[in-house]
Order: C-alpha cells, then sequence, then structure tokens
C-alpha cells in the first residue's frame, strides 16, 4: 500500500525499524504486543521539519496500533503537520487505530484513513486510488520537483518518464548519462544492470522499496527498476533510491528475461 501511494503521490519512504526483530511465532509476538513490547524505534526520520504530510501505515494488531507505531508517533512534534493513516487488516477493519493515530500525532490535522483487508492485496490500486483522490491534498507530483531532473527511459523501444532525485549519488548516476544498461528482469519486480561507472555512495541504504523505484546498488555496481513488490518486498542487498519513473509501469510487467534500458536527460532538460 505504501508503494501505490508513493507511485501516485512521490515523496520520501521511511520504514518503521524496531532496534529488535520480531520472533517468527506468531503467539510470541501477540505475547510481545499485549506486553507492551518495549522495543526502540531503530532510527529516526532526517528531517522530519521538512515534510508537511505524512502518510502512517501499519498493520491493525489486536484492533489497535502496533506497539512499534505508537513508538513512532510520540518520537516527534506534529503541530502543523497533516498526518493520514493506511493500515491492512484480517477482516476485522481498522478497530481504535484511527483514533489511536489522531490521539498520539497531537497537534496534527489527522485526515481520513482507509482500512484493506490483507487477504484483497495487492489487488487494490483502484481503492487506493479512489482514496487519494478525494483526500484534500496537494497535486501529485507527476513531474521533476525542485532540483530533480526529468528523465526518458527507453525500454524495450518503449518510452517512459521518471527523474533524478537532487542528491550525490543520483548526481553520480547524472553524468554518466546518456547510458544504455543491459538489464535483467528479475522476480517480477525489477530490472537491473550494471552501470558504466561505479557510485560512491555515503550513509547507509535501505532494504525495502516502492514501485517506481529506480536504485543503486553499490554491492555489484547496479541499477534497478522496481516495478512491482511481488511477492518478495524485502531486498538481501542495500539500495540507495535515485530516482523514480513518473508514468505507468504497466510497459515493465511483459518484458523478457534481458532488456537494454536508456537512461537519458530529456530534451526539455538540455534545451
Amino acid at each position: 500500500m505504501a508503494g501505490m501511494i508513493h507511485q501516485q503521490l512521490g515523496g520520501d519512504l521511511h520504514a518503521i525499524l524496531t532496534d529488535q526483530p520480531y520472533p517468527a511465532d506468531f503467539q510470541a509476538v501477540i505475547d510481545i504486543n499485549h506486553a507492551g513490547d518495549g522495543r526502540s524505534i531503530a532510527d529516526q526520520v532526517e528531517r522530519m521539519d521538512q515534510y508537511d504530510t505524512v502518510f502512517v501505515g501499519y498493520p491493525v494488531w489486536a484492533g489497535d496500533l502496533p506497539q512499534a507505531v505508537r513508538a513512532f508517533l510520540t518520537s516527534y512534534d506534529w503541530t502543523g503537520k497533516t498526518v493520514i493513516p493506511f493500515c491492512t487488516h484480517n477482516g476485522y477493519g481498522a478497530g481504535r487505530s484511527f483514533s489511536t493515530v489522531e490521539e498520539l500525532a497531537s497537534g496534527a490535522q489527522v485526515l481520513e484513513g482507509i482500512a484493506l483487508d490483507s487477504a484483497s492485496l495487492p489487488d487494490v490500486g483502484a481503492q487506493v486510488d479512489q482514496w487519494l483522490d478525494v483526500l484534500p491534498l496537494p497535486e501529485k507530483e507527476t513531474e521533476a520537483g525542485a532540483g530533480e531532473t526529468t528523465l526518458r527511459i527507453t525500454v524495450n523501444g518503449q518510452q517512459v518518464d521518471g527523474v533524478l532525485y537532487d542528491s550525490p549519488v543520483a548526481a553520480q548516476f547524472l553524468a554518466q548519462l546518456p547510458q544504455t544498461i543491459s538489464m535483467s528482469n528479475y522476480g517480477g519486480r525489477e530490472v537491473y544492470g550494471r552501470t558504466s561507472q561505479e557510485i560512491a555512495v555515503e550513509g547507509e541504504g535501505q532494504l525495502f522499496f516502492a514501485d517506481g523505484d529506480i536504485t543503486y546498488c553499490p554491492t555489484n555496481g547496479t541499477a534497478a527498476i522496481f516495478y512491482a513488490q511481488s511477492a518478495r518486498p524485502d531486498l538481501t542487498m542495500e539500495v540507495y533510491p535515485i530516482g523514480r519513473v513518473t508514468s505507468a509501469l504497466s510497459v515493465f510487467t511483459a518484458l523478457p528475461s534481458r532488456v537494454e534500458v536508456t537512461f537519458e536527460v530529456a530534451q526539455e532538460e538540455v534545451e
């Protein structure tokens, strides 16, 4: 669901991670949550003050927020921000969770959330789109924002649009353009291939992705375009988001196992 929202609106993704992993045993997780959990949030959102609108997503546990999401919400000052909850459940709806978000995000305007039965995922794109359409949000980020560079991406002879972010890692990729990369179509979720030159990275990457993400992986020196969550949303190697595809991702769903992908700055940027 987070990937669907990101694909429609852009923005930045942040995973709420705890300092200790949860056990694999389901009943043990239930017991931990009922006992108050006690886990700390592993990392903080950098410069939370720069965000005016924050979507907060979670699974419903025991009819309410997981303790880790409670800890996340109590870690920041929400005064003047807009907070929008979204959640998945196993047939019992959002429970008390939307009210809890409103209570813990003190000072924020909390908009109407959406709760979707986990059994219906991932076939909920139309429902998510309809929900986003009625929310009082800024216009969708379909074009490059401040500091971003508009891209033309040619995939198997078909053109899609994209942007590169204003970041040091993205700037190194931009310096290599135009560039054609022979990419493998992997796992029904991504195309990836080695860039012509390695890119230096700083800080920690991430082990998750949103549909449409353009990333760089320093472990194997590859760029990737993620086009579907599939059944494997978690990654084994850290990636660094450098941009995103801003047009429809349908071109990626029927690609062969190997494909040539050309990245170049859009003509209007050149002019």
